[in-house]
């Protein structure tokens, strides 16, 4: 397996649905540092097939991720939506995919 480098730092978001006019309200946020990725092609290819986009990779400390139930993360001031969460590295991992928007 390849080595993980931690080399950025990305804000994890806890949101919630909010009532009437009020949008989504940002509850949780978590600095954390991260490897971040962007998909190679062949991952992208078979992705856009299945009918899904991913932007970003993400990896961080499972610690970190399952403190809160996360739902979207910041990086480079843009927000992305976690699509999806994946154990890595025997558990002590979480890689996430991460959709604009």
């Amino acid at each position: 397996m390849n080595k993980v480098v931690f080399n950025k730092t990305i804000t994890l978001v806890k949101c919630r649905t909010g009532y009437g006019s009020s949008g989504a309200i940002d509850t949780v946020r978590k600095n954390v540092r991260a490897s971040v990725d962007m998909p190679g092609i062949s991952f992208a290819v078979r992705a856009e097939a299945a009918g899904r986009k991913i932007d970003l990779f993400a990896v961080v400390y499972r610690s970190d991720f399952l403190s809160e139930s996360f739902t979207h993360a910041e990086y480079d001031g843009k927000r992305y939506r976690i699509d999806g969460a994946n154990r890595a590295q025997k558990d002590r991992l979480v890689r996430l995919s991460l959709v604009r928007g």
